[in-house]
């Protein structure tokens, strides 16, 4: 039984103290300011003492989920299936997050559901947010089943996350929106990374964090080549590359030296410039366009051209047709010549 003590502190005031030992187990002792939440926390220690489960929460307790993190990239490697460098950042941002510091067995729903609705309140999707949650998830899950902490509750699983409702964005660019794009950029936008970037975004179908990730080790201009490494799948991928965006690359200012990144910039200060411009597009008329709806325009206007799926899913590394016809937008103008 747990021995709880009423002490008599300085001021007058009166606090609990309870101490419990047990048999295998540490003791361990703590002061409340009444009797009641003294005998209610006793209870429930003893009682996950009863149930073998306190070894288990006493490591959940010492690890905080910036820790569980780090182990968890660990395990993903050892088991030959290391993170993408998009889930990486994921990780990373997380880790910078106040949670981080919250010791895996305390990180409550309320917790996550108030990192949900932060993250609404930025303007996120409800995609980016389903992903982002996951890796949580995924640690939780390795803490149960690799990790010797079997009896810890996953509390991902009791927030209402926000539905995507299987509906992705269908933004393309109206006629004359691109031209406007690249003349603002040559009038507004201070970085001379970003014009490059909106070309080879159309050019190549590739994700922001691929292109900005891309070295030039990894491009042959004269095979008219590109590879992009540790995609968002997780996969590697050689994609050709057309007459416009070998003229791009080679108007690089990183051209001449040939060494390190194709694209010289950071993703925080390319984002950062890119939120100017959309500010700037917007007094032009043109709204709600965001960076990845370039890849949805890139990828419909390879269908367009006449690839086949399987032509266009090699450019796209989409794995899947179901995937593929999300980020394929076909205008019906473009079918007239087909039908007759």
């Amino acid at each position: 039984m747990a021995t709880i003590r009423q002490r008599k502190n300085q001021d007058g005031s009166k606090t609990w103290q309870v101490q419990i030992r047990r048999k295998g187990h540490a003791p361990i002792s703590r002061t409340f300011d009444s009797k009641k939440d003294a005998e209610l926390w006793a209870r429930g220690h003893e009682r996950t003492m009863d149930l073998g489960e306190y070894k288990d929460l006493r490591v959940a307790q010492a690890l905080t989920l910036s820790d569980a993190l780090d182990r968890y990239v660990e395990t993903r490697e050892r088991g030959g299936k290391p993170l993408s460098a998009p889930s990486m950042r994921m990780v990373r941002k997380w880790q910078k997050h106040r949670l981080a510091l919250v010791a895996l067995a305390n990180l409550t729903a309320a917790d996550l559901a108030s990192w949900r609705d932060e993250r609404l309140a930025e303007g996120r999707s409800a995609s980016t947010i389903r992903n982002e949650i996951s890796h949580i998830s995924n640690v939780f899950t390795l803490a149960r089943t690799e990790w010797a902490l079997g009896k810890i509750k996953n509390p991902v699983r009791d927030v209402n996350w926000p539905s995507t409702n299987g509906n992705g964005r269908d933004r393309r660019l109206a006629p004359g929106e691109e031209e406007k794009i690249l003349e603002q950029c040559d009038t507004s936008v201070k970085s001379i990374w970003v014009k490059p970037m909106i070309i080879l975004a159309l050019e190549t179908a590739a994700r922001r964090g691929e292109l900005l990730s891309v070295v030039w080790e990894d491009v042959d201009l004269e095979k008219r080549e590109m590879r992009f490494r540790g995609t968002k799948n997780g996969d590697d991928r050689s994609i050709p590359l057309s007459t416009r965006a070998v003229e791009v690359l080679k108007g690089l200012p990183s051209a001449d030296a040939k060494q390190g990144r194709v694209i010289d910039c950071k993703e925080v200060a390319f984002v950062q410039c890119w939120q100017r411009l959309q500010k700037q597009l917007c007094k032009k008329g043109i709204r709600d366009l965001r960076f990845h709806d370039l890849r949805h325009e890139a990828t419909s206007r390879l269908i367009e051209k006449g690839l086949g799926v399987m032509e266009a899913a090699h450019v796209t590394g989409h794995r899947s047709l179901q995937m593929l016809k999300r980020y394929t937008h076909i205008r019906p103008q473009s079918l007239l010549d087909k039908i007759g």
